[in-house]
Formats: C-alpha cells, sequence, structure tokens
C-alpha cells in the first residue's frame, strides 16, 4: 500500500469515531496522493 491508501484509511476510521473534519482532509489528501492508480485501489 501507498502512503496515500494509509491516509485514506486514516481518514476513514476517524471519519466512523466522529472526527469529521480532519477524516475529510485525510480522505483528500490520500486521494491526491494516489489512493487511484490505473483505475485500482492501492
Amino acid at each position: 500500500m501507498g502512503i496515500g491508501a494509509i491516509l485514506l484509511v486514516i481518514g476513514i476510521v476517524l471519519l466512523v469515531l466522529g472526527h469529521t473534519l480532519l477524516g475529510i482532509v485525510l480522505i483528500v489528501l490520500g486521494l491526491l496522493l494516489g489512493g487511484f492508480r490505473r483505475g485500482r485501489w492501492y
């Protein structure tokens, strides 16, 4: 897994725990850093 995927997972966990704003920021950063590559999740 790349750093983007790790940030994405942490962001989702934070969303579930109620840290909405921080979770959204991490999800966006994760996607920008390469959550998607060639149409697949990494």
